[in-house]
């Protein structure tokens, strides 16, 4: 710990450097509020709504759009690993700023698609981040990532899974 602070009081433009130089902090800090972001909701059983919230649009715009396919993992009641792979129905995938975009998944699951349990819904982004859904069964709530691990976690070693409440 010394030896950082020799540093810095050895040429206080250092701190400066640190902030605001190429790579400083504000640079990072800037990166991080530029970002892009995604918020998508479940209507009903494959149809979603997808809003491209992009707080600094006047400054930069960053248009951005889906990748063609969405990705399905999740387990069986006997708990075995399945993926699937879904395409989005709509040919026009972009996704315009502060708006409200719907979008059809269709999976090729079949039946099983109604017993799966922990899905975790991957939508990709051709500029930015993927967004994930997690859903617990078929009650269609978006769960947070923490409560999915810990529940999945449980649901692989002990086998423990309770029904959510309506």
């Amino acid at each position: 710990m010394d030896k950082i602070v020799e540093y810095f009081t050895g040429d206080p433009f250092r701190i400066l450097y640190l902030l605001g130089g190429t790579g400083g902090i504000w640079f990072w800090i800037g990166q991080w509020r530029d970002r892009i972001r995604l918020k998508v909701r479940i209507i009903k059983e494959g149809h979603f709504i997808s809003e491209h919230l992009d707080e600094e649009s006047y400054l930069q715009c960053e248009i951005t759009s889906l990748q063609p396919t969405v990705i399905i993992e999740a387990y069986t009641p006997k708990r075995e690993f399945q993926r699937y792979e879904g395409k989005i129905r709509e040919l026009e995938r972009d996704l315009p700023l502060h708006r409200q975009k719907q979008f059809t998944v269709e999976f090729n699951a079949g039946d099983v698609y109604n017993f799966l349990l922990f899905r975790k819904i991957s939508f990709r982004l051709t500029r930015g981040f993927a967004k994930s859904l997690r859903v617990k069964s078929a009650g269609q709530k978006n769960i947070p990532a923490c409560r999915f691990m810990y529940e999945l976690t449980c649901f692989k070693w002990f086998g423990k899974y309770n029904e959510p409440k309506p």
